[in-house]
């Protein structure tokens, strides 16, 4: 409890400020956490050291080998997820109890050493073809050489234009117009007597009044000196107000992809693997600016679930095996030590199941280590659940939406099986000389002309 306690109220992975004042409110109205004051707590945590020393100590370890596998299991890795918040609220800097602790705890290097496996198996490309260049470049060409084709369109048409035009009195006018230019420049005019000057002359920029694009000029403005308003304004409500800041569906759905596919510090690209799974836990948290979801949530179980089982048929035959040993079910009757039930009663059923379910496979899942290890740099997790950095009002998905299950599939197997049917009728129609509209009305518009022919 002191383990959790620490870890939901520091913060792990990815926390915003609302993120971590929502952590203080739950933790003080929190049943499990209620007596304790959250400052008094951290103090005594982070600088002192009689609690961590208790860690160390021989009847914390006697406790730990007597203790049920499942709380074992949970006890190892609350322990390295504690250690991992000081070092990363510490700057990678730790105190001097915790290779002690290690000492103590042999177990925590073997679930570290997994750890790790699991995160280099996510940021390992080799073998994956490499990242395709974006398409902007070639965009960006394509729009310059249609604009220069359709500058060099409009001066053919404007060439054509000038030729066609009877040749003596077009060319004499445009030749006075522009000899008299000088003379009106001389005298104070403008050079060219256009209509935009002329309409901005009556009344847009000189008069100030009554042009007819001066009007639009000032409707124009007073649409953008609209847009702005501030808290002293009367009837001004900040919740209907849109921040300039915020950035439109597109460019933050660009951001967000861009997180999950690259890693946050190094800027490392995510594997296929990786990605299908980054994606799955932020498409099933909700926002980190809205809301968490708890540690007990029925989705996030189920994906925690489906992980861990991905990730036991990954190390089968390999060396860190073992390490899932940690976390296997022990299935252990009174027979196991010798004892025979009364009057031939069926054995207890584990913990939480009903009475004749089949023995579990595995004792405990740990559901956090894996989501923070997979979705580094975008999940969060506090006292007060698990998040994601998704944008605000995101709407949850269940594992079922995130990916496409077998009924998908087979309908889409029915469905190119009948579209392969039509093309090779089709085909064989073509070859045929016939088109489809032949196939079946060929005697019924046989039929009608002999009829016709009859009557006639």
């Amino acid at each position: 409890r002191l383990l959790s306690a620490v870890c939901g109220l520091v913060g792990e992975g990815e926390v915003p400020v609302p993120a971590q004042s929502r952590a203080v409110a739950s933790f003080g109205s929190s049943g499990m956490y209620y007596p304790c004051q959250t400052s008094g707590l951290l103090a005594d945590w982070f600088e002192k050291t009689h609690l961590l020393e208790l860690y160390a100590s021989v009847p914390v370890r006697t406790a730990y080998d007597c203790a049920p596998k499942r709380c074992r299991a949970q006890f190892l890795c609350l322990l390295n997820r504690a250690a991992i918040a000081e070092a990363k609220k510490f700057s990678d800097c730790v105190r001097g109890n915790w290779p002690v602790i290690m000492q103590t705890f042999p177990e925590l290097g073997l679930w570290r050493d997994l750890r790790d496996a699991i995160h280099r198996r996510v940021w390992d490309t080799t073998g994956e073809p490499p990242e395709p260049e974006p398409a902007a470049a070639p965009a960006a060409a394509e729009s310059a050489r249609g604009s220069s084709r359709s500058r060099s369109r409009k001066r053919s048409r404007s060439r054509r234009k000038s030729r066609s035009r009877s040749g003596g009195e077009g060319r004499k006018r445009g030749r006075n117009r522009f000899q008299d230019a000088p003379d009106a420049e001389a005298e104070g005019g403008s050079k060219r007597d256009t209509w935009y000057n002329r309409d901005r002359e009556r009344g847009g920029d000189r008069g100030g009044g009554s042009g007819r694009y001066a009007e639009q000029d000032r409707q124009r403005d007073a649409a953008w000196d609209a847009r702005w308003s501030t808290s002293d304004d009367p009837g001004y409500d900040p919740s209907t107000v849109k921040s300039a800041g915020f950035k439109d569906k597109k460019q933050s759905g660009r951001d967000r992809k861009k997180a999950i596919e690259t890693h946050p510090e190094q800027g490392w690209r995510a594997c296929r693997w990786g990605r299908k799974w980054r994606g799955a836990i932020a498409a099933m948290l909700p926002s980190a600016l809205d809301k968490a979801a708890l540690h007990t949530d029925f989705q996030v179980r189920k994906l925690g679930a489906a992980l861990w089982k991905d990730l036991a048929k990954w190390l089968e035959g390999t060396d860190s095996e073992r390490v899932l040993g940690l976390f296997r079910a022990d299935n252990q009757t009174p027979k196991t030590f010798g004892w025979d039930t009364k009057n031939g009663e069926q054995p207890p059923a584990a913990r939480g199941l009903e009475p004749g379910t089949p023995a579990c496979d595995w004792s405990f899942i740990p559901v956090v280590d894996l989501i923070q290890v997979i979705g580094e740099g975008v999940v969060g997790s506090t006292t007060e659940g698990m998040f994601a950095a998704n944008p605000l009002g995101h709407k949850r998905c269940t594992l079922a939406q995130c990916y496409k299950g077998k009924d998908y599939r087979n309908k889409r197997k029915a469905e190119e099986l009948v579209r392969e049917v039509k093309e090779k009728e089709s085909g064989e129609a073509k070859s045929n000389g016939r088109s489809k509209w032949d196939q079946g009305g060929g005697e019924k518009s046989g039929g009608g002309g002999a009829g016709g022919g009859a009557d006639r």
